[in-house]
């Protein structure tokens, strides 16, 4: 054995010891074991090469261990018998393109409770971009298999798979599959991941599923830039624009705000146009169009936004437009309570203090308990604001 795999095998196999699996003799591969079957043993003796048995054993052995529902794509378990398997992927203690694998060759089966845990895995195991990739015909293969899942089952497997099918370069068939589902759900889900390696390939894809009038889709789409990682300059500048054109064309108020929040991230060039919209809607008595949770991070001290930091004018007119709000009784005071926390963490001085503690004793009593609490905050720090 590899000495660099024998440290994650020797875990798996105490993993395997603690659940209450133990490894059989050779012996004629048996009949499959039926899903309420206890103190079961599974064969592995006739399992391809391809298969890792330790944990297709493991995997069969829940059904008895934990309770299962089908029909949910759910796994209920009295202990950790599921969760450390899992932890050995999370922490990638053994090897991810192994364990695709091999839940491939699961999917292929007639036990629907082994299946369903397989499902679960990828569920919780590999929803993230993270290890070894199983090979293409693998990840053919797993897209062919979600097709053929029942909804709720597909819906937690389809995230983990889009992250399997996408480098290999597969997006017209990740499309086919995902579309394919009459429950959006499905394509919701794996939607949000399909950036993440579809980078300028699937750009043109997602600009169609915002304009979809299922909103979920399309918020679904807005949401897999956050997921996509690290953007490229070229990359920032074709997302931002995209999204300025959201936040201009699309009137429904959920997409807007979608497209907010991404604005902000943008960089110096884009932040312009976020506020220009505020700056109008508030002049218009109107909420911001994301409110003032998408500014969070713009203008602080340690902000470093790698496609530009806030100018100081973008940070005075993001402060006016905070004042303005804290001030001004029109606006909700969910609203003047968010303003006065972003100039209070983002602005922090003698007059916003000031501010809040004239607030602190208002009538309305969400905004005087945040403004006791920014006094609090700020006079702590007092001999230190300017």
């Amino acid at each position: 054995m590899n000495p660099a795999l024998k440290k994650p095998f020797l875990t798996f196999v105490a993993l395997l010891a603690v659940i209450g699996c133990k490894k059989e003799p050779s012996a004629p591969m048996a009949a499959p074991a039926k899903e309420t079957a206890k103190n079961s043993e599974i064969s592995t003796e006739f399992l391809p090469s391809f298969v890792d048995k330790e944990l297709y054993r493991a995997l069969h052995k829940i059904p008895e261990l934990c309770k299962i529902d089908v029909t949910l794509s759910e796994i209920n378990c009295p202990d950790k018998s599921f969760s450390n398997i899992v932890l050995l992927y999370q922490r990638a203690a053994s090897p991810r393109h192994s364990a695709l694998a091999t839940v491939s060759y699961i999917l292929e089966q007639k036990n629907e409770a082994v299946k369903t845990v397989g499902v679960e895995l990828l569920a919780q195991a590999f929803n993230s971009r993270q290890g070894t990739l199983p090979l293409k015909a693998v990840a053919e293969k797993l897209l062919a298999q979600l097709a053929a899942l029942p909804v709720a089952q597909a819906i937690d497997a389809a995230p983990a798979i889009v992250f399997v099918a996408m480098p290999h370069q597969l997006d017209d068939l990740v499309y086919k599959v995902l579309d394919g589902f009459q429950d959006k759900r499905v394509a919701i889900a794996g939607y949000r991941n399909i950036l993440m390696d579809g980078r300028a390939r699937a750009f043109a894809k997602i600009d169609l599923l915002a304009k979809s009038t299922h909103l979920d889709l399309a918020l679904a789409a807005i949401d897999s830039v956050s997921v996509m990682g690290g953007r490229t300059v070229e990359e920032n500048e074709t997302l931002c624009t995209w999204a300025t054109g959201l936040l201009e064309k699309d009137a429904r108020p959920m997409v807007q705000m979608r497209a907010a929040g991404l604005l902000a991230t943008c960089g110096t060039k884009h932040l312009d146009s976020l506020l220009a919209i505020d700056e109008k809607r508030q002049l218009e008595r109107k909420p911001l169009v994301g409110g003032f949770d998408v500014y969070r991070d713009v203008c602080g001290k340690s902000v470093r936004n790698p496609f530009g930091n806030a100018t100081a004018a973008q940070c005075a007119r993001l402060k006016r437009l905070a004042s303005n709000t804290v001030n001004d009784p029109n606006f909700s005071e969910r609203d003047r309570a968010n303003a006065l926390v972003l100039l209070a963490t983002q602005f922090p001085g003698k007059d916003v203090l000031s501010v809040a503690e004239q607030l602190s004793d208002n009538t309305l009593p969400a905004l005087a308990r945040q403004a006791r609490s920014v006094v609090q905050d700020l006079a702590s720090t007092k001999n230190a604001l300017h």
